[in-house]
């Protein structure tokens, strides 16, 4: 028996294409339709999404720097000498102090006193992705870009013996792991905003001639969401590359790819719109459309 006082709910029967202009339904920018339905959302919503998906980035990256940088600085931190190491700007070397303080595929830390060739054991870290390389008066970091180098500032002291690094590094390696997350959530928020606005006004543009329903923040709001996917495959790749299951030149190469993931969603996205309602769909003909009977004749 139906209860009068407590109706039951009508069922949803809007067709995914009816739900693309109904902003509720905007929660998960994974499919075409998920990307198309954020055109009608608010900004708000949009703005919590990105969030998510921005702390997904910075965790992903704080796991990678712990799962594989921060291991190999501790452990070099750990290998240095017990013997003042600097003077006058310039790096000093005890005799205890070991050429190779820590190695791993993806970072080498080494030191590199003045007259050691590439033939000795400091140079033996040269297949890490990057190096580090403490010499005499600078600090060279070398990577599959080439290498830089920083001289040592003239008149400080560098704390680079293991009983004053210990300390430091311990205390700063959870501060400076927080900064690189909440700096890398902020990267990602600010490159998503900007792709956005660099490509919104094609994207009304082809709504317009695709005779979609798109307003220009509608248009905005979908180009932000269509760069959402392509956060979760660069995710992947660095989890593959601190795997070790992908190599640097496939993870770089993931950097770019996932901007063609989010093209292919800028193309396919606005076409799951609802269409103009007084714009005829292309499959109906109106030459060849059959007139309807006429009521007023016998």
């Amino acid at each position: 028996m139906r209860n009068v006082f407590r109706p039951e709910p009508k069922p949803d029967s809007k067709s995914p294409e009816d739900r693309s202009g109904d902003g509720r339904y905007a929660w998960q920018p994974i499919t075409f339709h998920g990307v198309a339905v954020f055109a009608a959302a608010s900004y708000q919503r949009l703005f919590w999404v990105q969030t998510f998906f921005a702390v997904l980035c910075a965790a992903a990256v704080e796991w990678g720097l712990s799962s594989a940088w921060t291991p190999v600085v501790r452990s070099a931190v750990r290998s240095l000498p017990n013997e003042p190491s600097t003077r006058a700007g310039q790096l000093m070397y005890p005799p205890s102090a070991a050429l190779l303080l820590s190695e791993s595929r993806h970072l080498a830390i080494l030191l590199k006193p003045e007259g050691v060739g590439s033939e000795t054991g400091a140079t033996q870290a040269a297949a890490a992705d990057v190096r580090i390389e403490f010499q005499p008066h600078a600090v060279r970091v070398c990577s599959l870009f080439g290498c830089v180098l920083r001289p040592y500032s003239k008149g400080q002291t560098i704390c680079f013996t293991r009983p004053e690094a210990i300390p430091w590094w311990d205390a700063w390696e959870p501060i400076l792991l927080g900064i690189v997350a909440i700096i890398t959530a902020l990267f990602f928020m600010a490159v998503w905003t900007l792709l956005a606005a660099g490509t919104f006004l094609f994207v009304r543009l082809y709504g317009y001639f695709a005779d979609r329903q798109l307003t220009v923040g509608g248009a905005w709001r979908l180009s932000a969401a269509a760069f959402l996917p392509g956060a979760l495959a660069l995710i992947a790749a660095l989890v593959l590359y601190v795997l070790g299951i992908a190599d640097l030149i496939r993870f770089l190469l993931a950097i770019p790819g996932h901007l063609l993931i989010a093209l292919i969603y800028l193309v396919f996205a606005p076409l799951r719109l609802p269409r103009i309602p007084t714009v005829a769909p292309p499959s109906l003909n109106p030459f060849t459309e059959a007139r309807e009977p006429d009521k007023t004749s016998g």
